[in-house]
């Protein structure tokens, strides 16, 4: 499930599990629906529907799932006191100012418009809303009065999260992975981003002394834009996806790539070793059922681990 919880859902859930009880105006949130109807974890309080509190197995679920994450965003707003949660961020959007604020000077080398900063970090060019809260929070944290008006036609810049003893390298297409270090640092992943398709920068590489996978949507631009990097770096490996059953229409909403079935295998290499056969076979699937599959619904250590024991 989706949970896309803001921060009014996230403190209700940590009021439940400290306070005992909320009554923000949170049960319609489908997660917390899901919580309620599905998982059975939140009940009502006797003789009042507008209170939540904990029903047997929630203080379990809450403390695998969500009680280190709440403690880190409590942090990040005390360190930023210009963040006001009652902004109600988006959990995304809190790891992504996170990102931003850890990464700033990598982010600070690469002027960027603000269309280009959107896409590049929400994924929508129109998500992020000239004067907006988030906006002002984003230009405070890298200390900037505006987004520039245009974007440098050469970008040059890799956003790069650091590990102390990296044993691989996994490029991603997305940012998604990268809002949550601490699992790629825990098992010795370093992990790289240089903007979708802004792909030339791979050009100016060193020689690279590690193994390296592609992480990517499995839709037709994410498998086009890893074929040009395959192009660049040869030893390159494409991660299968561990969300298979999690396959998407491709008309989901904001997703804007389609496949073209007017061409074999998508017009893509099929006869080439750039895919093995089982991504093959996924991707001919794929095709039929007008399906995709969101890199971030993926789990990135079990795609590590897949490819690693089938080597």
């Amino acid at each position: 499930m989706n949970e896309n919880l803001s921060w009014r859902e996230l403190k209700a859930l940590n009021d439940i599990y400290t306070k005992r009880q909320s009554s923000a105006k949170v049960q319609l949130h489908p997660y917390i629906k899901h919580l309620f109807d599905g998982k059975g974890f939140l009940d009502h309080k006797y003789a009042n529907t507008k209170v939540l509190i904990p029903a047997p197995g929630f203080d379990q679920y809450y403390k695998n799932r969500h009680k280190k994450d709440f403690s880190e965003y409590q942090d990040f707003f005390a360190q930023h006191s210009f963040l006001k949660p009652q902004s109600n961020y988006k959990e995304r959007d809190i790891r992504v100012l996170m990102l931003i604020a850890e990464q700033k000077e990598q982010i600070l080398t690469n002027q960027y418009s603000r269309k280009k900063f959107s896409t590049d970090f929400f994924d929508d060019s129109k998500y992020l809303v000239p004067d907006s809260s988030l906006e002002k929070a984003i230009l405070n944290i890298l200390g900037l009065e505006n987004f520039q008006g245009s974007d440098p036609k050469d970008q040059q810049y890799r956003i790069v999260l650091d590990c102390k003893l990296p044993k691989l390298i996994v490029l991603c297409e997305n940012i998604d992975f990268l809002l949550y270090p601490d699992i790629a640092r825990e098992n010795n992943i370093w992990l790289w981003y240089v903007g979708g398709n802004n792909i030339k920068k791979l050009d100016h590489l060193p020689a690279i002394n590690l193994p390296i996978y592609y992480s990517c949507d499995w839709d037709y631009h994410g498998l086009y834009i890893y074929q040009g990097i395959k192009e660049k770096i040869p030893q390159i490996k494409l991660l299968f996806p561990s969300a298979v059953n999690a396959a998407k229409t491709v008309y989901s909403k904001n997703h804007k790539s389609d496949w073209l079935y007017h061409l074999p295998f998508s017009g893509l290499m099929e006869n080439s070793d750039y895919y093995s056969d089982e991504a093959k076979i996924l991707i001919r699937e794929l095709i039929a059922k007008k399906h995709w599959i969101e890199e971030e619904s993926n789990d990135l250590v079990s795609m590590v681990n897949g490819f690693e024991r089938s080597l």
